[in-house]
């Protein structure tokens, strides 16, 4: 059975979960890093800024990086997948990218991930919003993988009751 947990967007809290992958998302406009994904460019010593910089990654639509992440945190590797414009981003934009990262993580045959939800660090969709969209998209597409989302304690308190729902029904129906 897959299997959904929450961490806090810190250094330590990454650095205690092993996984295939980290999955992140970035619009087009977003000119400077933030929350997770700035701390993620610290450990990484602004590798990521500098692709962004040199414009080898901006954060179009349907644009994706992959990058090893070698010995500087337990995942195997980074995915950044691109949102597109901001003022454009809506639920076909949230689900349809969470179904692209799930065909990219099929292709690496990634089961265990640690994941920021799209438009979430950004503050671009509500946590609410954020986990009803994504729910649907995992039963259809996320197999049996492990999923780690990183948000917020007073985000995580949102999202719970979800989640358990969630959980729930997949009890049910098994």
């Amino acid at each position: 059975m897959s299997a959904i947990s929450l961490i806090t967007p810190e250094l330590k809290r990454l650095d205690e979960h092993e996984a295939d992958a980290i999955v992140l998302f970035r619009f087009a406009e977003a000119e400077l890093l933030s929350g997770i994904t700035s701390l993620l460019d610290w450990r990484l010593l602004g590798h990521l800024s500098r692709l962004i910089i040199d414009g080898f990654f901006q954060g179009e639509r349907d644009e994706t990086l992959l990058m090893p992440l070698g010995r500087r945190l337990p995942q195997d590797c980074l995915l950044v997948l691109g949102l597109g414009q901001r003022d454009r981003f809506d639920q076909q934009v949230f689900e349809s990218q969470i179904d692209r990262m799930f065909s990219v993580l099929d292709g690496l045959r990634a089961e265990t991930l640690v994941l920021a939800l799209p438009g979430r660090p950004e503050g671009d969709c509500s946590t609410a919003q954020a986990i009803e969209w994504f729910l649907p998209c995992y039963d259809r597409r996320g197999g049996e993988r492990t999923l780690t989302i990183v948000e917020p304690v007073g985000a995580q308190k949102v999202m719970l009751p979800y989640i358990e729902r969630w959980r729930l029904k997949a009890v049910a129906l098994s």
